[in-house]
């Protein structure tokens, strides 16, 4: 049901869109397909900007994608390039948008093998003892060596928030100490004229 409703919703998306720049492309305004396609960039790295976090810090293993979707989706990349190349006029901004996609997943497949050709001696022994690499120990302790980019941006932002803080308190005591120096020479200086005038 879930299903049929986004088919349905993304089909009248799509029939909205073409139906309403179509006309505006025959009369020769380009910006709002050069909009769709800037748009579609944005989503398209969006959607691949936390894959470099979770390859560095698994140490080069994908997690989360299914290598059949990839390939369905690389080689809709592959062809689409393909067919604006067979154009007359080729489009830059479409060209570059399927180009990267079809290069960013062929980087994600790349370092899923040479992750697998590494831990290939860990996962034969975690398969002696019947477990997987993620149960096995020594698969454990070689997944922990990854780097986490994320908690150490994490970190460093909490650091730089408690030195704020710390700075803010430090201007704070200073010039509390400033105004207390003032109020002081003040009152020296008060009862300065007052002696004065007794006299």
């Amino acid at each position: 049901m879930a299903l049929a409703f986004l088919m349905v919703v993304c089909g009248a998306l799509e029939f909205a869109i073409v139906y309403t720049i179509r006309p505006l492309g025959a009369r020769g305004v380009s910006w709002p397909i050069s909009l769709v396609g800037i748009i579609a960039c944005i989503m398209e790295f969006c959607g691949f900007f936390p894959v470099p976090f979770e390859i560095i810090k698994r140490r080069g293993r994908l997690v989360g994608f299914d290598f059949t979707f990839l390939a369905i989706d690389w080689m809709g990349a592959f062809f689409s390039l393909m067919s604006l190349a067979a154009q007359l006029e080729f489009d830059v901004l479409f060209g570059s948008l399927y180009a990267a996609s079809a290069i960013i997943e062929i980087a994600m497949v790349a370092s899923h093998l040479v992750w697998r050709y590494r831990t290939r001696h860990i996962r034969r022994r975690a398969e002696e003892h019947g477990k997987i690499f993620d149960d096995s120990q020594e698969g454990q302790e070689w997944q922990s060596k990854g780097i986490d980019l994320e908690e150490r941006l994490c970190m460093c932002i909490q650091k730089r928030k408690k030195c704020d803080l710390e700075e803010n308190a430090s201007n704070a005591e200073c010039n509390s100490d400033h105004q207390n120096d003032k109020s002081s020479s003040y009152e020296l200086r008060t009862s300065c004229q007052s002696l004065l005038f007794e006299k």
